[in-house]
């Protein structure tokens, strides 16, 4: 999907720079790109991470194969970037043939809880640092220093209710795949898998890495940080209240 946003991200800015491309072909071009590059990545991340699986098993060492696991995230993507391909395509699919099958045959009990522990500092860390340059980068009251400001406030409904939309309708086809493969979901947990959908740092830091050339810029940004709002606030602190009360009924 990321790869799919940069294409058409690419396709508008082209449009801006006065390079003007119609619907048809700005939808064959970005498609048939997708593809490639789409197709591309995960085929590179199914290679990448098999060849790193079983590169992992000829070494017992908690700190190099740690070692290991931090090149690997850098060099597959930046392996990915050179063959032009979709970086983030190819360094999810690697890291998941990586996690599952790498973790399990090359990796002893000791590896594994050592991997685990820096990354989960290192994810905290990183996390930490990014809602640090979210909150020096936006301030929501400058939206509201004119009357004019406020219209904002329309788009950033719509982009909660679209949000919401969005991932019932998800929800309601995975109830249906799941009824295909001749099994079940029990209501609250259809309701708790909807409700949970929340929104945080990486929503925010893709709309900031939006150009500044973007004329709707500000529209997207307040409109995403209104839906990040919504779900951690709303969604967030009713979660626990909801899980309390739903009944274990289909």
């Amino acid at each position: 999907m990321m790869a799919l946003q940069g294409l058409y991200l690419t396709l508008v800015l082209l449009s801006l720079s006065g390079h003007a491309i119609s619907g048809a072909a700005a939808w064959a071009s970005g498609l048939s790109t997708f593809v490639v590059e789409a197709g591309g990545g995960a085929l590179l991340g199914l290679v990448c991470g098999f060849l790193l699986s079983r590169f992992v098993t000829f070494i017992d060492d908690p700190l190099i194969e740690t070692t290991i696991t931090i090149i690997s995230a850098y060099g597959v993507y930046l392996l990915a970037d050179f063959l032009h391909v979709s970086g983030i395509l190819t360094l999810i699919v690697a890291t998941l043939i990586f996690g599952s099958y790498g973790r399990r045959i090359g990796m002893s009990e000791h590896t594994r809880e050592a991997v685990d522990n820096f990354w989960g500092i290192a994810a905290f860390i990183a996390n930490a640092l990014l809602f640090l340059l979210v909150g020096a980068e936006l301030n929501p009251l400058r939206y509201f220093s004119s009357v004019a400001a406020y219209s904002l406030l329309f788009p950033a409904a719509v982009a909660v209710v679209a949000v919401l939309l969005a991932r019932l309708a998800m929800v309601l086809m995975l109830r249906f795949f799941t009824h295909l493969l001749g099994g079940s979901i029990l209501f609250s947990w259809r309701f708790v898998i909807y409700w949970s959908g929340l929104r945080g740092a990486l929503s925010l830091a893709l709309v900031l890495a939006l150009p500044i050339e973007i004329p709707v810029r500000d529209i997207l940004l307040f409109s995403t940080y209104m839906v990040v709002l919504f779900t951690l606030l709303v969604q967030g602190l009713s979660l626990r209240f909801i899980l309390k009360r739903l009944p274990s009924v289909s």
